[in-house]
């Protein structure tokens, strides 16, 4: 995959959050038309207390339901973990390994918030700017904004807004369990974005592209 060099990475906190506000208005937000099939996912994973990271990418071939290419990167983060702050710990090591993918992907899903982020640049609209394909962040946790308690079944959906803006939504992918956060990252929609992550949901609560994303980085580390 073809990777934009944008900007160092060594910067201290101060300079990475005003960069953020910068790149923020670079973010592209329109609907994805085609049904895609070859979607990578991204991972990080790390030992506790520990500032050397272990990054992921996987290829998962929706047609088949399978993984069809992976690549691993790691080093030490040049920034230690900081709220709002992630994509700059984690981002340089994901891109080295989406670098690697030799798969024409449709669609990169992240483990991270896209446009559902304090200044709108989580970590899936931080790398949407160095790919040419379309992002989507897929995160565990909500980061900011508000939302209208979903109902219990799955399917359940609402949206989540801060400052009066549409910033993402709030997916109950299995019923019973907790849901996910679903934002754009760049050159996607929220609507296109909720389609996509729906498509790639098969019998577990995360879509299976992060999922085996976060099953390879665990291995690597573990390695």
């Amino acid at each position: 995959m073809d990777i934009r060099e944008l900007h160092p990475w060594n910067l201290t906190p101060a300079e990475a959050i005003a960069l953020q506000k910068e790149l923020k208005e670079k973010l592209k937000f329109r609907p994805f038309k085609s049904s895609p099939r070859y979607i990578a996912g991204v991972d990080i994973s790390a030992n506790l207390f520990s500032h050397h990271v272990y990054a992921a990418a996987v290829v998962w071939d929706r047609e088949e339901n399978k993984v069809i290419e992976t690549a691993f990167a790691e080093g030490d983060a040049l920034m230690p973990y900081i709220p709002g702050l992630l994509s700059f710990r984690e981002s340089p090591f994901i891109l080295q390994a989406l670098k690697q993918i030799k798969t024409k992907v449709d669609i990169v899903l992240v483990d991270g918030h896209g446009y559902a982020h304090p200044r709108r640049l989580g970590i899936a609209s931080h790398i949407g700017l160095f790919v040419d394909v379309p992002t989507i962040g897929c995160a565990k946790k909500k980061l900011v904004g508000e939302y209208t308690e979903l109902g219990n079944e799955k399917g359940s959906l609402s949206n989540i807004t801060d400052k009066n803006e549409i910033i993402g939504a709030v997916f109950r992918s299995r019923t019973g369990v907790k849901p996910i956060f679903i934002s754009p990252g760049n050159n996607i929609d929220l609507t296109s974005s909720i389609a996509v992550i729906k498509q790639t949901l098969l019998k577990y609560r995360i879509p299976e592209p992060l999922r085996e994303a976060h099953r390879h980085s665990n291995i690597f580390r573990k390695k």
